[in-house]
This record gives C-alpha cells, structure tokens and sequence, in this order.
C-alpha cells in the first residue's frame, strides 16, 4: 500500500514536500514560543526561506540559459529548502546576513553548472553553498533542523524519502556504523560505556544526524549506487562526522564530512558519459517498447544493471533523466532498454518516442545489484511482471552467450497475451539451457503467487529469487514467498524504473 502511493508522486515532489512540512511545522513551533529555529522568530524564519527560494530560483534560470540546458526547478527548490533549514535564520534587520543567505543559495545553484565532470555535479549542492559561505564571510551552518522537538519529523517524513529513493541501505549501514563509531570515540576518550550510550542517544536526539542521513546522504547523483561502494561511502561520512573531531588541526563538521564522502563517491564511480545513438527502437507489445543504441566507447557492465539516460530538450518535472535497466547483454552490439510508454506519456516519454535512428542522447551512471551470483551451481527463480522482465532478458541473453548453464527457472507474468515480451529469447534458453519458463496471464489465470511457485520450483527453500516490475507486484511475491518459508535473504527485488509513476 505505502510503495503504491508513494508511486503516484515524484522523487523530488516528495522530497519538497517533505522539507515544506518540517519548515511549516518549525513555523508553528515558533509562532507558539516552542521553536526558536536557532534563537530567532517565526518571521525570521519566513523571509530567510523567502530570499534563499528567490536567489536559488533566480539562478538556476540565469545559469540554465547560459549553459542551455532545461534547469529543474524542483531540484532547485529542494535545494533551497535544505538551505533553510540547516542555516539560522535572518531578518530584514539583518540585511547583512540576509545577504550571506542569498549568496549562499546563489554558490550552491552555480555548483550545479561550474563543479561539474562528465557533465555531472561532484558535490552536493548544498554542501557547496554551505561550506563556501562559511570560508568566504564565516557564515557557518548551525543545522537547526536537529533540534529534538522536529525529530519525529524528521524521521517518519525521511523514512518516505529513503523508501522512494531506494537508498535504504546505505542509511541504515550509516547510521550503525556512526553509532559504533561515536560510541568507540566515546570510550577512547574515557567515558564509562553507559555514558558513551547515553552520549549517543544525545546525538541522534538533538544534532542533524537522522537529517543528514536521510537526506544529505542519499542525495542520487553524488552516492554510490551499488552496496559495496555505499559501504565505503558510509564509514567516510560517518567517520568525519563524529562530533569535535579534528585532526591535524583541522575541526571537521558535517558538511566537510559529507563533502569528503562525494570525493569519495566520484572516484568510485567517476560516472563516465557515453554519446549514444540510436539505431532502432520497437514496439514490442502495446506500449512496451525497447531502444537499442550503438555506443562511442565499450560499456564494462554485468547483466541485470541499469543505466541514468539523458535526453537533452525533454525535461519536466522529473527533469530530462531516467534509469531504466538494461535488456541487452554485454556481448551484445547494442545497449538497449525497455520501457513502458503510456498513452498519454510525459515529456521524456513523449521526447523519447519521437526519436529516430541516428538521434542521440546520453547514458552514463551504470550501476545496481541486481545481477547474478558467480556461483553456478546455486538454483534460481527469476519473477519479472510485464516490462520488469527487460534485465531477464539481459541475464539470459548473457547465458545464451556464454552457453552457461544454470540450475534457472522462469515465472513470467503477462496482464494479456499481447503483452508478452523476448519469447525468443527465453524459448531459447529453455531449449538450450534447460531453462524451466512458466507464463501467467493474469487476466485468465489470477496473479501468480505461492501456489504457482510451489507448482514450478523444486524445493522452493533452497532457491535464490530475483523479483523485478512494479512496487506492488515486488511486494505481491515477496508475501508470497514469505507465506512459503523463503528466508528475506534469499530474495532480491528490482523495482523496474520503466515503470515510472507518473511516467
């Protein structure tokens, strides 16, 4: 049910409104005499928000027209938002100060356009404005927002960011390992462990902590995408975030923390940029079409991840990026995807559609876990749902290629028959591989669940499942599977991207 809502609403509508929400409940707080948002009033509050909204917007159109691209201004007001809420406010009787806020939403929308490799922002925005501000008129972040009377806030409404970002992993390996951090800095320093704990409880009561994880960290462009590197990601910002830590006689604060974990993050995966062209797309089914383009350079990838695609002149408000995962395999002399193009499609779709062959666009930020164990010999259930079977047909494709054989079974399940896509590829690897591969049409059959997986897998226990298509189908298999005794860790979900909502 949460995943089916969160759905029908954009990544960065929800981010905004979320961090609306916390300014709006800090301005209730303060009209009450609860909040003083840092020691200063309500109104302090709504003209410090009112200038960094103007500046941040003001620029991003200034610098979308001189660069020519399509600025987002969603992405812009977040920006702005975040600004709000992690430097103290000023007033009109301040104008000095109000100023420092201006400039520093000016410095975070021009990193967008000027702090770039491959065409891609290094550094998180706000960390840019922030840290800038604070060199350049030693105007620091007081980070108000941790203030324990917003935490409930802070926490439920970040819990939404986290699920739709899909960055759930990477904030809770974070927050675990800053616990045992701080509580290991505590004890080196001293301190008896029941009040190393109780420090810690302190620091995720009443500082930024839960608000740096939530939304800072998880930031799409400058994190990891893959679990390994997130680890790594994690333990570098967790590390220089620990409070008072200063080595060599520099003091390091969140925003340093954070800005050391996006070098980090960059020379991980410096997220090379391929001009891509076009040389067919096809309707596979009704709606259901696939882009296949040829490549300037050799794409490194394992069967099953996916790519961000750009399409310069299609932006709304999703901007011009999407990530869909990958239906052609490595082998293949093409990089393709499929995707799901609604009758009445948004802008990218729209863009997308009306492309022909030799027209380009871009593809860079390959990553995701969604591939294959190395291990032959352990027996697999791949469940894809309409479009969701697109990195099936990359995994098998890849089998085909190799002539690996493996332990595999196939639960394809279709709305119609129509709707049925890379039969030859999957008849092939069943007769060829040994592959089992079961259809299900739903609209004759039901939805497929436990008793279908019962049915077709032997030993269902003892088997790794792959789940790909929409939130409710992934979460639809997972209770199914659940209901069967199949442990979590068995079970690997994709929650398709051609599936976008709204598209």
């Amino acid at each position: 049910m949460l995943n089916r809502l969160l759905d029908r609403i954009t990544m960065f509508r929800l981010t905004a409104y979320y961090l609306g929400g916390l300014l709006l409940a800090a301005l209730a707080a303060g009209v009450l005499g609860w909040l003083p948002a840092d020691g200063a009033g309500p109104l302090a509050l709504v003209q410090t928000t009112s200038v960094l909204i103007a500046v941040a917007l003001l620029a991003n159109w200034a610098f979308s027209k001189v660069f020519r691209t399509g600025g987002n201004w969603e992405s812009t007001l977040i920006t702005a938002l975040i600004l709000a809420l992690v430097l103290s406010p000023a007033s009109t009787t301040e104008p000095l100060r109000l100023g420092f806020m201006g400039a520093a939403a000016f410095l975070a929308i021009a990193s967008k356009y000027l702090l770039v490799w491959g065409r891609r922002h290094v550094f998180n925005p706000v960390i840019v404005g922030v840290l800038l501000t604070g060199l350049l008129f030693q105007e620091y972040a007081s980070w108000w927002v941790g203030q324990t009377l917003l935490l409930p806030l802070v926490a439920l409404g970040g819990l939404l960011v986290v699920i739709k970002t899909r960055r759930g992993f990477l904030v809770g390996f974070f927050l675990v390992v800053y616990s045992v951090l701080a509580v290991g800095n505590g004890l080196v320093q001293g301190l008896a462990l029941p009040e190393a704990l109780q420090n810690l409880v302190l620091l995720f009561g009443s500082t930024e902590k839960v608000f740096l994880a939530v939304v800072m960290l998880t930031e799409p462009i400058t994190s990891p995408r893959t679990k390994g590197r997130q680890m790594v990601y994690a333990v570098i910002v967790a590390f220089f975030a620990l409070p008072q830590l200063s080595l060599f006689g520099f003091n390091f604060s969140p925003e340093w923390a954070l800005a050391l974990g996006n070098v980090a993050s960059w020379f991980m995966n410096p997220q090379t940029r391929h001009r891509v062209t076009l040389t067919r797309k096809t309707e596979l089914a009704p709606g259901l079409w696939e882009f296949a383009f040829r490549t300037t350079g050799a794409l490194n990838y394992r069967p099953g991840q996916s790519m961000e695609w750009t399409l310069p002149g299609a932006s709304d408000q999703r901007g011009n990026r999407r990530v869909f995962s990958l239906s052609s395999a490595p082998g293949e002399a093409v990089v393709a995807f499929g995707v799901r193009i609604p009758a009445r499609p948004s802008a990218f779709k729209a863009r997308l559609l009306e492309l022909a062959p030799g027209d380009t666009m871009w593809a860079s930020e390959l990553g995701g876990d969604f591939v294959l164990p190395r291990k032959l010999q352990r027996p697999l259930v791949l469940i894809g749902g309409g479009v969701g079977v697109t990195p099936f047909r990359s995994m098998v494709q890849d089998m085909l290629d190799r002539q690996e054989r493996r332990p595999l079974t196939l639960l394809l399940s279709y709305r119609n028959k129509s709707d049925q896509l890379y039969a030859d590829v999957f008849g092939e690897a069943a007769s060829t591989l040994g592959a089992q591969t079961f259809t299900t049409i739903t609209s004759e059959q039901g939805r497929l669940g436990a008793s279908q997986i019962v049915a077709q897998v032997d030993q269902p226990r003892q088997a790794v499942y792959y789940l790909s298509g929409t939130s409710g189908f992934v979460a639809h298999l997972r209770r199914e599977l659940a209901r069967l005794g199949v442990p979590r860790w068995r079970i690997r979900s994709d929650l398709f991207s051609g599936y976008s909502a709204p598209s």
